[in-house]
This record gives C-alpha cells, structure tokens and sequence, in this order.
C-alpha cells in the first residue's frame, strides 16, 4: 500500500485545485511503476485509489484521466468528498458521510454516489462522524459536534478500506455482507483467497452506522 500525503490547500486555483490533486495522484503510481526500489514489491495489477474531502473528489478526477493503468483499477473509496467538477465516473466506488459533517454539509458525497454510473458502489452513513476527525491533526472551530472520537474515525476508516478493498481484490462474500452489517451483527471472519488465511475485519463495536446501500448496474458475480 502506497500513501500520499498531499498539501496542496491554497496553493492552486479554481475549482478546488482538483486536477492538480487527481494528476499528483496518476504521477506517483507512475512513479511507483517506474522506480525499480519500489516496482518489485508492489502489485500493479490491483490498484485501489482512496481519498479524503478534496482529496476523495481527487480519486475520482484521477480515474477520468484515464490513466494507461485504467484496466487495473479495481475500484475507489471517498471520505466525504467534494464534488466541485460534477463527477460521473464508471466506476466501483465506495463512499464514507459523516452525520455530523461540518464542512462538506451540502450532500455532495451523496451526488457523487448517485452519479457513479457503472460496476459496483456502495454508501455508509456513519452517525456521529464529522470531517476533519478522519484527518491526523487537522481540526475546524466550526466544527465540534463530533459524537465519535479521532481514534473511533480512524477505526471505521481503516475497517471499512480494508474491508472494501478485500472485496474488490478476492471478490469474497464475507467482506460484501460485512460492508453492509448493522451495529450489534455478528462479526463474519472473511477468508483471503491468496493465501487461504483468515482475517477478521469486523468494524469497531463503539461506532453507530446505518443507510448502507450496495448495488450494481450490472450483472456480476459475488463470491
């Protein structure tokens, strides 16, 4: 796994320095490929883009760019993103909202699920979660109705990516039912088919979240 950490807030213009975002994103996979130190313990061929507020609105720019890795991009996960280009992407898509959002409070995560247009996308709501909560450090003097603390966001991201990301990589059942499993559920251990180990990756009991939608536009299998 490759993580970028981008600081690009104020440096660029309109809209939202988005294409400066989602072109940062395609150079350091290219940059990945190229780079022999790292090329050889990295699997090109399962690529999964995730992103945060602007960031999230940057996979999704940086998949219609259709990058010459197109075909290995299994699918893309957004932490309440924004939605300033009208995105329309074909797509499997994961999206993560906050009920508690203070800063992208206008439903744009909601669009941008609504208007993924192919494959497989999902949405979870997740009640008491704010934005900046699923950042390290970054906090928002407007924003301090968070019903979740930092270390509860981090939880539910980690849980929910890898879980996603198990499900777009194996295609297994267990990690699409658990995408979608209500507070108080069992936890299901969900089986790598890589390596036949199991792993459990069930999502932190101290959280509360509903309104998890899952569908296809088209026919595929499921485990």
């Amino acid at each position: 796994m490759a993580s970028v950490n981008l600081d690009v807030v104020g440096q660029y213009g309109s809209p939202a320095a988005i294409p400066q975002r989602s072109q940062l994103i395609n150079d350091t996979v290219s940059y990945f490929m190229g780079n022999g130190t790292y090329s050889p313990f990295l699997d090109f061929n399962d690529i999964a883009y995730i992103g945060h507020s602007r960031g999230g609105e940057g996979v999704f720019a940086a998949v219609q760019q259709n990058p010459a890795w197109s075909a290995s991009i299994r699918g893309i996960g957004a932490i309440s993103p924004t939605n300033f280009g009208d995105h329309a992407v074909p797509q499997n898509a994961f999206v993560i909202y906050g009920s508690q959002d203070g800063d992208v409070n206008n439903g744009w995560p909601i669009q941008l699920y609504d208007q993924t247009t192919t494959g497989l996308k999902g949405f979870r709501f997740i009640e008491g979660a704010n934005h900046f909560y699923f950042t390290d450090t970054i906090t928002y003097g407007a924003e301090t109705n968070a019903l979740l603390t930092r270390d509860q966001h981090h939880e539910i991201s980690r849980t929910y990516w890898a879980t996603w990301c198990t499900f777009l990589f194996y295609g297994d059942r267990p990690s699409y039912v658990r995408l979608c499993r209500r507070q108080g559920d069992p936890v299901v251990g969900a089986t790598s088919r890589s390596t036949g180990s199991s792993r459990t990756l069930g999502r932190s009991r101290s959280t509360t979240s509903s309104n998890c939608h899952i569908t296809s536009s088209a026919t595929r299998s499921v485990g």
